[in-house]
């Protein structure tokens, strides 16, 4: 059964308890982060930030608060979703961004030694990983600790990071540790989301429907094409992004090939190498013809001024928040309102976290401002 009708209707409710971009606006000028928290007690996160301030005082028992809300709020989609497998698959899918999240938090924590309290501080569970094996994962005693642990489990994720240990173990390289994981995610994601299933199941918990050899409609459709599309444009922005970066590290374009992502839609693998290692101006004219090289046009005044490319990845997150909001325009009897939802509720977390971290350091409130995508 494909009815998003009981969904849709329960989203669109849902969908007007998100913060405006004028309340967003009021809760940047909060002059620190009692008032934060005090203004958004007359809001629907007013249950779960009274939780958390009981938890833990000042931005500690905030963030707490803004955690528990949206873990709870994914759990709500999951079951006005629960009568329409192609629905429940698609969330798997859309939530999946939070296990890579929230591995990468792990493997960041082992990486320098953090406490496991800090590491929890970060983790966010609506993935396929709970709060208790969240939990469990952050006390490990090791990066190689928290490898086994995911294979013991049988997670798909223990693969790729299994592969690249060795690796990480005699440079202690994060970052290609990390990139196996992305490649690995954002393949899985690929796979699920075209029309032939690849041989073998990459994560059981979307495959708990799905007939041998099909996708997670059974063929794909016009919600599961929606998702794709999401997917592919995701996909071109971590290749771009990471062509910013390597814009700065002067390595031969061949041997930046090991940092393709494939499965996008305007950044082909050769385009990649080519473009690898050049400035942002001959980017912009490599991606001539594609809605990136406007969204990068946009920010580049800025980056000139500052000479700081996380301008222009905000703008390229920003493109990628804008598009997948305005799905809520789209069609009401699809997948296209779960993803506008899900985008809008996961960056309005993103904008309140920014504001509870910057209210604590006494960031200058236009910086602030300036940090959050208002959509």
């Amino acid at each position: 059964m494909r009815d998003y009708g009981y969904l849709n209707a329960r989203l669109r409710a849902m969908k007007t308890r998100l913060l405006s971009r004028a309340a967003l606006e009021s809760l940047s000028k909060a002059e620190g982060v009692a008032q934060l928290m005090t203004a958004l007690l007359s809001t629907a996160y007013k249950p779960d930030l009274e939780w958390g301030r009981l938890r833990q005082p000042g931005a500690a028992g905030l963030e707490e608060g803004l955690r528990r809300h949206v873990v709870v709020t994914v759990q709500k989609v999951a079951q006005y979703a629960a009568a329409n497998p192609e629905a429940s698959a698609i969330l798997r899918v859309l939530v999946s961004r939070w296990d890579v999240h929230n591995l990468r938090t792990l493997l960041r924590g082992q990486h320098i030694s953090a406490p496991s309290f800090e590491i929890r501080e970060s983790l966010l569970p609506v993935g396929s990983l709970d709060e208790s094996q969240l939990e469990e994962l952050s006390g490990q005693s090791s990066m190689k600790a928290v490898i086994d642990l995911l294979l013991v489990w049988g997670s798909p994720y223990a693969r790729p990071l299994l592969a690249g240990y060795p690796d990480y173990a005699k440079t202690h390289d994060l970052s290609a540790l990390e990139l196996k994981l992305d490649q690995f995610h954002y393949r899985y994601l690929c796979d699920v989301t075209r029309r032939r299933w690849p041989g073998s199941c990459l994560m059981a918990a979307v495959a708990r429907r799905r007939p041998a050899g099909r996708s997670i409609s059974g063929g794909r459709t016009f919600s599961v094409s929606l998702v794709r599309e999401v997917v592919r444009r995701e996909i071109d922005v971590v290749n771009i992004v990471t062509l910013l970066r390597l814009s700065r590290e002067g390595l031969p374009p061949e041997e930046c090939r090991r940092f393709y992502i494939p499965g996008g839609k305007a950044v082909s693998e050769e385009s990649f190498v080519k473009l690898a290692g050049k400035g942002v101006g001959e980017l912009l004219t490599g991606l001539a013809g594609t809605p990136y090289a406007k969204v990068l046009e946009e920010a580049l005044p800025r980056f000139l001024e500052r000479g700081a490319v996380s301008l222009l990845e905000r703008r390229l997150e920003e493109y990628l928040v804008t598009q997948a909001v305005s799905l809520f325009r789209g069609d009401l009897l699809s997948s296209a309102v779960m993803i506008a939802y899900l985008y809008a509720k996961f960056n309005e977390l993103t904008n309140l976290r920014l504001l509870a971290r910057g209210k604590e350091v006494r960031m200058p409130e236009a910086r602030l401002k300036e940090a959050l995508i208002l959509v």
